[in-house]
């Protein structure tokens, strides 16, 4: 499993570990990513985020997507980033434009590291990932 290697902030770091732990033992990669997103809200500042508020709404190794979407709508980009973590996680419908838009650069690339846990092959070179490309 492909574990994030970028984060904002050690208190992103903590709140990631953290919520991994709450997930248990069967972790699939989209619960990771989902956990890496999670534990950056609220960290940009340096501040431990909104973790508390998060921890709330995972039971029985699962998160509750309903609640945390509700519990973040009064944040823009808090809200972005559970979307995206909902997606990625449980299928939620996320739209792209409202997930990136109100994302600043550094949680623009805390979304894209998350969607590398997913997704592997995004990190492949073109070439790599398609013949046709190196014949002109």
């Amino acid at each position: 499993m492909k574990r994030p290697v970028y984060f904002i902030t050690r208190h992103h770091k903590s709140n990631y570990q953290n919520l991994l732990h709450r997930l248990g033992e069967e972790k699939t990669d989209p619960m990771v990513a989902a956990a890496y997103i999670l534990g950056s809200i609220g960290t940009i500042d340096d501040t431990a985020g909104r973790i508390e508020e998060i921890e709330q709404y995972v039971t029985d190794g699962q998160f509750d997507w309903d609640k945390l979407l509700q519990a973040m709508a009064d944040n823009a980009v808090d809200l972005a980033l559970t979307r995206l973590a909902a997606n990625l996680a449980a299928n939620q419908p996320a739209n792209v434009n409202e997930v990136f838009s109100p994302l600043n650069d550094e949680y623009q690339a805390l979304a894209y590291q998350a969607l590398l846990i997913v997704f592997p092959s995004f990190s492949k070179t073109w070439e790599r990932r398609f013949d046709f490309a190196d014949h002109h």
